[in-house]
């Protein structure tokens, strides 16, 4: 069981790489064989290679993130992270 205080800290970084979008702040936070999940129907982005070029690809401005469910390794890194973004309608 992960306690509130990692994944406060995992959070936390999570932010921060968002913010930045630097690729050493992204790969910090996901063991080497992550997968990221980024929709219900959608393939996971799988490693970090894969996860910082679609992170990039994808990136949003400061600001527009929310985060609800972490999955993490005793040490602090994610090995599996659900995102299901959810365009609001006035939000375009």
């Amino acid at each position: 069981m992960t306690d509130r205080s990692t994944v406060e800290q995992w959070v936390s970084r999570y932010r921060t790489a968002w913010e930045s979008n630097d690729p050493d702040d992204i790969r910090a936070l996901f063991t080497p064989d992550a997968e990221y999940f980024t929709g219900p129907s959608e393939q996971p982005w799988r490693g970090h290679d894969g996860i910082v070029a679609q992170w990039l690809e994808n990136a949003d401005r400061p600001g527009q993130t929310s985060c609800e469910f972490v999955e993490l390794d005793p040490d602090g890194r994610a090995r599996r992270f659900t995102e299901w973004y959810m365009e609001r309608p006035d939000s375009a």
